[in-house]
């Protein structure tokens, strides 16, 4: 029972981030403003200025959906809002969505990696490790089991729905 209570908790936890994450292909179909390459040499083509934007404002919103659920929250034990800003939690997840993304895609071009190819699991986790990160300040480190097991939903979930994001017209590649 207690893998299962660890499972729905970090899968509840991590909607906001994988909503983040999504964000920039939501932005680009959209159409919104800043589809301009932030730094290509550095980053590649691909990364732009409304996924600095976008991604915040995912997290929040997917946030703010969770508190219309008190009762989940409470069951699995995660209600934030009594301690910290959910704004604040919602931009700090998407930053982090955003500099774990860019993080790995910088060390990608220094490798010599061209924008879109595979770069297994970092392509599935860059997110999970820049979100983790940059919250620490505010509710902490999440412990060793949740790390692992918010890696172990992205490494499962992530071709799934970049998959569906591909077939949707969100995403360039289907990885």
């Amino acid at each position: 029972m207690h893998i299962l209570f660890l499972f729905l908790q970090c899968l509840w936890f991590f909607l906001p981030i994988s909503m983040a994450n999504q964000s920039a292909g939501f932005a680009n179909k959209l159409h919104l403003p800043g589809n301009i390459p932030i730094w290509k040499w550095g980053l590649g083509q691909n990364k732009t200025w409304h996924y600095l934007y976008s991604a915040p404002l995912c997290a929040i919103i997917k946030l703010l959906v969770q508190q219309l659920f008190p009762n989940v929250n409470h069951i699995l034990a995660i209600n934030h809002s009594d301690t910290v800003n959910i704004f604040l939690l919602g931009l700090v997840q998407g930053v982090g969505v955003v500099f774990g993304d860019w993080s790995k895609s910088f060390i990608k071009r220094r490798m010599g990696i061209p924008p879109g190819a595979k770069f297994f699991p970092w392509d599935q986790t860059d997110y999970i490790f820049g979100t983790v990160i940059l919250q620490i300040p505010l509710i902490g480190w999440i412990g060793w089991s949740y790390f692992l097991c918010l890696l172990s939903i992205a490494l499962a979930i992530h071709p799934v729905g970049n998959f569906a994001g591909y077939k949707f017209g969100l995403r360039k590649t289907p990885w």
